[in-house]
């Protein structure tokens, strides 16, 4: 078991990096070759893809099982290493593409950035023990290049984003606000198994009773108030099919459209619950700014995608299949502790320390 910290900063590396490496590797070698010519080597891969895997290990590593990574699944029956690793090919061409196209975009990294991604490299370099970067075969240059791609990728994408104009319409747009109060007819209690005890039919009449109640009542919120209830509020896009909502149920949206701004509706049975609900606003306006909002966002991140294929298509890659078969997703990670967080200029540091466990297989 190795430990060691790892002080990152917020400019291009968030969350605490975790890595293990492979001692067979040849990081100077070219991991893909582009048009023949300019390369991105193995050991930048192997730190891309690690770092990946480590992410992950430390946010959902308890619930993930000893053999995840190496545990083939699906009609392609890839392991989560293999989708793992595809990514990160993916991402290398990427931020390759976006320095080559940098310039098309007036971007381009100042001499201040430049320390800042040195000062990082730094730090990280030490703050880890000589035999864990021997391992992972991180050195200052391949850190610094990592920062430097993550940094041109999402400078060049702002770049287009804000070049790029879209269309939000509407219909798209407008969002619906209701006030809803749910009458859960799902037992809470458990027996002595450990299984969900039903509701007695008498409890769901109590339920439903008290439904009708807020149903008939000419203040929603005080009737709800007086049943030991709190008023929620929910908005959806006005022109939905109600079908599409995943989160109230058809059968809830379906009766709001229904109705008029301040009318209340009455019970809905969904089944599970009783639902009654108030129309608050047909165009909630904070509601809508923030969805035309992502919205835009979204619809431009479309476009970026779509140039970034392009870009893709219109160069050759060489992968050097030998060499990244050698990348495996040998070690576990977990992450023991959180020390400090700053905040600067470029963003904020954290500092954590951690530790790898080998584990048997790839």
């Amino acid at each position: 078991m190795k430990k060691f910290t790892a002080r990152l900063g917020a400019m291009a590396l968030t969350g605490a990096l975790l890595l293990g490496g492979c001692g067979s590797l040849k990081p100077d070698q070219a991991l893909i070759t582009v048009d023949g010519k300019d390369t991105i080597s193995v050991g930048l891969g192997n730190f891309a893809a690690r770092y990946s895997q480590a992410t992950m290990d430390t946010m959902f590593g308890a619930y993930m099982g000893s053999t995840y990574w190496t545990t083939a699944s699906g009609d392609d029956d890839k392991t989560p290493a293999d989708t793992t690793k595809e990514q990160t090919i993916d991402e290398l061409k990427e931020r390759y593409l976006a320095k080559a196209h940098a310039s098309e975009y007036g971007v381009e990294l100042s001499s201040d950035d430049q320390a800042a991604i040195t000062e990082a490299a730094k730090k990280f370099i030490e703050s880890n023990d000589q035999d864990a970067l021997d391992q992972i075969g991180a050195t200052q240059e391949i850190v610094e290049e990592y920062l430097t791609g993550l940094t041109y990728y999402t400078r060049v994408k702002e770049a287009f984003c804000d070049k790029t104009e879209v269309e939000v319409t509407d219909e798209e747009a407008i969002q619906s606000k209701i006030s809803y109060v749910k009458f859960s007819l799902e037992g809470t209690e458990t027996d002595e198994d450990g299984e969900t005890v039903d509701l007695t039919d008498e409890e769901k009449a109590a339920k439903k009773t008290a439904a009708d109640n807020v149903a008939a009542a000419s203040d929603f919120d005080s009737a709800v108030t007086s049943e030991g209830e709190t008023v929620q509020t929910y908005s959806y896009t006005a022109s939905m099919d109600p079908s599409e909502d995943q989160s109230m149920g058809e059968d809830v949206v379906a009766a709001a459209q229904a109705l008029k701004e301040g009318e209340i509706s009455q019970v809905i049975d969904t089944g599970d619950a009783y639902y009654v609900i108030r129309k608050d606003a047909d165009n909630d306006e904070e509601a809508t700014t923030s969805k035309r909002n992502s919205l835009t966002e979204e619809k431009k991140s479309e476009k970026f995608e779509a140039q970034m294929d392009e870009w893709k298509e219109a160069v050759k890659w060489k992968i050097n299949e030998s060499q990244w078969k050698l990348v495996k997703f040998y070690s576990r990670f977990t992450q023991k502790a959180t020390a400090t967080d700053e905040s600067s200029d470029e963003g904020s540091d954290a500092e954590a320390e951690t530790e790898s466990t080998e584990d048997s297989g790839n």
